[in-house]
């Protein structure tokens, strides 16, 4: 999809610059509507990828369309960047964590390229991408306190070794955890184990 006349010179250096780090770009109008997506992006869209395309509006399936849009609508009210982690779903309906993670940052391009609302930079995460504390804290929304948890726990760390490990009662682990499960959209311990492990081992520093 090649960019309109009036934004190409802007996105196209954008682009051009992400692509050597392996990101892809997407810029949205009004309403989510895509106006523009480089070939990383597009290997985003359904059936490849995390996102879809309806009506020519941005979106995507299940909780990560809901954790979109409630991104996309903090960014027009604050202005501020945007951090989420959207995931490829599986072929089997029992398996929605197999499948591709990619890290979303969702940006507003001010006076720059007046045409745009949004633009978004998907960075494909592999398996041997470390996400660490601060990393976690974005893509998910925590704490700093939930994400020194949640990067134990992506280490394999049981709840009592994570107790251990920060110096902390096993009845608050428990209580982060709970709220862990909710900020990942995690059914359960196990679940979040393998949501954590996907995304590469994470670093407690």
């Amino acid at each position: 999809m090649a960019p309109p006349e009036s934004m190409s010179l802007a996105l196209a250096a954008l682009a051009a610059a992400l692509r050597h780090a392996g990101k892809g770009v997407l810029a949205l109008g009004r309403g989510n509507a895509l106006l523009y997506a480089d070939a990383i992006a597009r290997s985003c869209l359904e059936p490849a990828g995390p996102l879809r395309l309806r009506d020519g509006r941005l979106g995507a399936p299940g909780l990560d369309g809901q954790r979109l849009r409630q991104a996309l609508q903090r960014l027009e009210r604050t202005g501020e960047p945007q951090f989420l982690l959207l995931r490829q779903r599986a072929a089997a309906a029992d398996d929605t964590l197999a499948g591709q993670a990619y890290a979303v940052t969702a940006l507003c391009p001010g006076d720059t390229v007046p045409t745009v609302c949004q633009v978004l930079i998907l960075e494909p995460l592999g398996g041997d991408t470390a996400l660490g504390e601060h990393a976690l804290a974005q893509w998910f929304g925590l704490t700093p306190a939930q994400a020194r948890v949640a990067a134990c726990l992506s280490r394999g760390l049981t709840p009592e070794q994570v107790a251990s490990h920060c110096g902390l009662s096993i009845h608050t682990v428990r209580t982060q955890i709970r709220a862990i499960l909710e900020r990942c959209g995690s059914n359960s311990l196990q679940q979040l184990h393998r949501q954590l492990a996907s995304l590469g081992r994470g670093s407690t520093r």
